[in-house]
């Protein structure tokens, strides 16, 4: 559970900053590629994170 609660907070921070960097630099909020974005990134760390806990746990 703890894993996910760190996932949702790596969504929102990606997702928030996505969306500062979108209004920085271009014209228009572009909120949906900023969600694939977050998305994609915080679910690959997530996959990350959980493979490497089993493979830490695995060899004790």
């Amino acid at each position: 559970m703890k894993s996910f609660y760190r996932f949702i907070l790596t969504f929102v921070f990606f997702f928030i900053s996505n969306l500062i960097v979108n209004a920085l630099l271009k014209h228009n909020l572009n909120i949906l590629t900023a969600f694939s974005v977050a998305f994609g990134c915080a679910f690959g760390l997530f996959l990350v994170e959980i493979y490497a806990i089993k493979k830490l746990f695995k060899d004790e």
